[in-house]
């Protein structure tokens, strides 16, 4: 794909980082899973391109011995590069190459439902912010094996619409974030039939463990 045809597109603000990661000097490895059926996704660090694909080929071969992965804090930390920026960029046809991203919907990724060949979160492509002193990655899906090695997440996908969904009727709940505070950081959650309001970064976790809950108000 021609340069020209690209266009940026933001993954969630940095900052959310902090709500995982201890402290400032924390040092973290940065993974990417299910990079194969998101092939036309760039990955920038720091302002350095690599595609999703080659990326995760690193990751791969540091697991197989063969070279070490680079080391991220979020602020200064010796033997770490300061993490200043993170993003992907998704090709503007990517929805038309094959496996260029895959399409998915919203709710089977925040239950973690496994895709066809049970690939973690409904095959939606992953990156994770991974402890360095305790990593240890689920060799099939390619993601944190435990909760503790794990300090951040986020996903993207195309979003598949059920029927209804441009009507706006549609009973599928868990299709977008309705956010409870200024700053687009805590949004709702029908748990157990009561409204909550918590970290967008809590929200896998949290859903995982409460499979009956929802995205959204519960009086949506």
């Amino acid at each position: 794909m021609n340069d020209d045809k690209k266009k940026k597109k933001g993954l969630r603000n940095i900052n959310d980082l902090e709500f995982g990661v201890p402290n400032d000097s924390e040092k973290f490895y940065i993974i990417v899973a299910n990079a194969e059926l998101s092939q036309d996704v760039e990955l920038e660090i720091n302002g350095n391109l690599i595609s999703v694909m080659d990326y995760q080929a690193k990751v791969d071969d540091y697991l197989k011995g063969n070279h070490a992965l680079e080391t991220y804090s979020l602020g200064e930390s010796a033997g770490a590069t300061q993490l200043k920026s993170l993003k992907f960029i998704v090709g503007l046809d990517a929805a038309s190459v094959s496996n260029g991203l895959i399409p998915t919907e919203t709710k089977t990724v925040v239950k973690n439902t496994p895709g066809p060949n049970g690939e973690y979160r409904d095959g939606a492509l992953i990156i994770q912010a991974i402890n360095i002193n305790n990593m240890s990655l689920n060799r099939s899906l390619g993601v944190a094996d435990q909760d503790e090695d794990l300090y951040w997440e986020s996903t993207i996908f195309w979003h598949v619409k059920q029927s209804g969904d441009n009507k706006g009727n549609d009973n599928d709940n868990s299709n977008s974030y309705e956010y409870c505070d200024k700053k687009d950081k805590k949004v709702y959650i029908c748990h157990k039939g009561k409204t909550i309001c918590i970290s967008v970064n809590a929200i896998w976790k949290h859903m995982e463990h409460h499979k009956d809950d929802h995205l959204g108000s519960c009086d949506d």
